[in-house]
Formats: C-alpha cells, structure tokens, sequence
C-alpha cells in the first residue's frame, strides 16, 4: 500500500484522500495536500448514490411499492391535459436509470424545485430509450420528500446516516452538489452496500434492491462511459467486477464484492480528472494479492 501513497505524492498531486477498506477493517488512509481526518470534503455527484440507497430505503417503509410504477401513480392530482404525453409512460426505474427522455434545463440554468414543476417539462426521447446524464435524480428527491413529508436533509439523516452512525456531513438542500462528508462516514456508506443493505444487523434496503441496483441497465455513456444502474457506475478490472459512485473532479467511491472491499478516491475538483481510474486499477491489483 506504501506504493499507492509513493504515486499519488509523484503523479496525482490533485488528489486530497484516499482511504482503502477490506474486510471492514482499513488498509489505508493517507491525506494530502494539508488535508486530515477532521475534514469534510466535496463529493459532488457521489450523492446521486446515496439517493438509491433512500429510494431503497423508501422501498423499505413501503413508501414506494415498486420501481416499475409509473411517476403519475404518485400524482393524480395532474392533468393528463397539461402535460407532456410521455410522462404517461415514465416509471422510477426509468428515473433510476437516468433514461427518462425529458428536456431538462442545460447546465448553470434553473432547474425545476418540486415535482409540479418538473410537469411542465418537455420530452427529447421517448422514456427508456436513451441514457442521458441528466438531473433525473431530482425526481426521486422529489418523490421521496413527497411521500415522507419532510426536506430530503432530514429525511436522509432520519433514516440513513444517523442509524449508521454518519455525522460529519452537511448538505445545503438548495445547492444539491453541495454535499460535504467525512472520509470515514463515506466508509461507512461503502461498508453498507458491501453489506447488501444490512449493516449491523439491519436492513436498510433488501438484498434484491442492492443487486437490482448494480445490475447494468443501460450502457450508459457520458461522463463516465461505463454501464450504468441505478445511480451506480458498473466497471471491471481483470476477473474483478465493480462499481463506482463517482462525481466530479474523480471522486470516487468504488465497492469490490468479490474482494470484501472499498476504495475511496477524493481530489481536487478542478476538472474532470479520469487518470484517477489507475489508482484504482492499482489497489485493485494490491487488494487481490492480500
């Protein structure tokens, strides 16, 4: 492991933290650039991943019955009149897989703060066709905040991060890529799915979620070019499946089944940073040989 430290000090001076987790015990965790444990970092679009672990969750309460529903089972108040006529054929597993077809804002635009606004949207493809990289997962923040009656900061607390004993976070629910969290808690989040949604004895989502969750709906395509699930990258190193919460800058968290394992990957969030995918190919070559 000393060799990972040796690199990113050469030839990743952009990344913050790494921490490598097997067996529920730590391997390693090394700061960089005057960072240390008290800190709590950016992650970007890591919290898409977090929201499939609450849709799970909401699957859990029986808030949700099932990910094949259309959106407008949840609605009936809306208008079919009013609305585009693909929003008839949207289902949350569409949302889930980030190919709901619709026209959202481009980026740095407004985008819609509640479900009744994302109704008046307009459609570029027919839901389920296309992968497109796009806010859908506001719909299932949303959804949830609908159902549960209460702002997704405190729903996520309530049900997800205070059970597991995550504390050292903050989110601005008005700025949704503003999520800030521990490397430790992050591990915590990691030690769940590698639990399958049981962590110390408790389900926080079925074990036919979780594989429901990693399993390749769609090919996926920009920004990560990988297979994608339900708010999950799906990638594969040698024989060693895995996959990703990802966000940008080249945050990572990345789980590894078959190797009772866990990478955490945070870096600067200047651009884009892909070559931070080495590191991870890197302790996943010293993970197999533990």
């Amino acid at each position: 492991m000393i060799n990972i430290i040796s690199m990113i000090r050469e030839d990743f001076p952009h990344v913050n933290a790494i921490s490598i987790n097997q067996h529920g015990k730590p391997l390693l965790k090394e700061y960089f650039n005057g960072f240390n444990n008290n800190d709590i970092f950016k992650i970007g679009c890591i919290f898409k991943s977090i929201v499939s672990a609450m849709v799970g969750i909401a699957l859990q309460d029986n808030k949700i019955q099932s990910l094949d529903q259309k959106i407008l089972n949840y609605y009936p108040e809306i208008v079919l009149s009013d609305i585009d006529k693909n929003f008839t054929l949207l289902t949350l597993k569409h949302v889930m897989t980030k190919t709901s077809g619709i026209n959202w804002p481009f980026v740095g635009e407004k985008i819609p703060s509640d479900m009744h606004e994302v109704f008046k949207l307009k459609f570029k493809d027919i839901p389920g066709e296309n992968f497109e990289y796009k806010p859908d997962p506001q719909i299932m923040i949303y959804l949830i905040e609908d159902l549960y009656g209460k702002n997704i900061v405190n729903i996520m607390d309530e049900k997800l991060f205070k059970p597991l004993g995550i504390n050292n976070w903050e989110w601005n629910r008005d700025d949704i890529e503003s999520i800030k969290i521990s490397v430790d808690d992050l591990t915590i989040f990691g030690q769940l799915y590698l639990k399958k949604g049981n962590y110390m004895g408790k389900y926080y989502f079925s074990e036919a979620f979780y594989l429901d969750s990693i399993f390749p709906y769609s090919l996926g395509g920009f920004p990560e070019g990988k297979p994608y699930g339900y708010y999950w990258w799906i990638d594969k190193y040698q024989v060693f499946e895995y996959y990703c919460a990802c966000g940008f800058g080249g945050q990572k968290l990345c789980i590894i089944p078959s190797l009772d394992a866990s990478i955490i990957i945070i870096s600067k969030m200047d651009k884009p940073h892909p070559e931070n995918n080495a590191i991870i190919r890197n302790a996943i070559s010293l993970l197999k040989e533990t």
